[in-house]
């Protein structure tokens, strides 16, 4: 569109992307920071709002006339799967179920409800789980603390079931946040999560993902080395 002696140019939308396609996306190691030339600026207003927002979809139908987001990603909506996050939960019911098994042939006293807990960092993986343990059949698998991190202080379990949940590398800084303690880095998310257990922990997660963590990678490399 000619103003003058300038003009405005509106590329079309970019074309629809498969779900793979947008796994892929977003699985890409984005700064999530402004571009640099806004940095004398101060930045960008509300930023923080969106920062670690999680996109789960992109396109829109509507034709709101204060709103863009059809002109820029089109009006075909696409979405992202939720596979990774339901295959560890799977993963975690079917650790419960293992340990019902072997207590049950052993002729261990074990009962979930009392002896087993289940941390994951997002509420809506508590659900998931949560509704796997009961399509299973897990007994009385209401009463099973399944909690983030900071609900589990101060409560502890003979059997901890530690679900990391993060499908993509900037979820990294929401699942840890390491500070310097006398010269020592600390995360004292993973320090909690460790110490529920007063006999066995299980800790479940993309191994590949969680050694771009210094502190992850200790732990993975400990396991490694201690049980090699």
């Amino acid at each position: 569109q000619q103003s003058g002696t300038e003009a405005v140019i509106l590329n079309p939308p970019a074309k629809p992307l498969s779900m793979q396609e947008m796994d892929d996306v977003y699985a890409l190691p984005y700064m999530r920071k402004w571009h640099p030339s806004y940095d004398e600026k101060g930045g960008i207003p509300a930023f923080s709002e969106v920062k670690f927002s999680l996109i789960s979809n992109r396109g829109c139908f509507g034709s709101c006339n204060f709103c863009a987001l059809t002109i820029h990603q089109g009006r075909i909506i696409q979405s992202r799967s939720h596979e990774s996050l339901i295959k560890e939960a799977e993963l975690i019911v079917n650790v419960v179920r293992m340990l019902m098994n072997v207590s049950e042939k052993n002729g261990v006293d074990f009962v979930p409800s009392e002896h087993l807990g289940i941390i994951v960092p997002f509420r809506r993986q508590i659900t998931t789980v949560r509704r796997l343990l009961h399509e299973c059949g897990v007994p009385k698998y209401e009463s099973i603390m399944i909690d983030t991190v900071e609900r589990y202080q101060g409560s502890q379990r003979d059997i901890i079931l530690y679900g990391t949940t993060i499908a993509q590398p900037y979820e990294l800084s929401m699942l840890s946040s390491p500070v310097e303690v006398g010269g020592t880095l600390v995360d004292r998310k993973l320090n909690v999560a460790v110490t529920r257990a007063r006999k066995q922990l299980f800790v479940f997660g993309n191994r590949n993902l969680l050694m771009q963590n210094p502190l992850y990678a200790s732990l993975i490399d400990f396991c490694g080395s201690a049980y090699a």
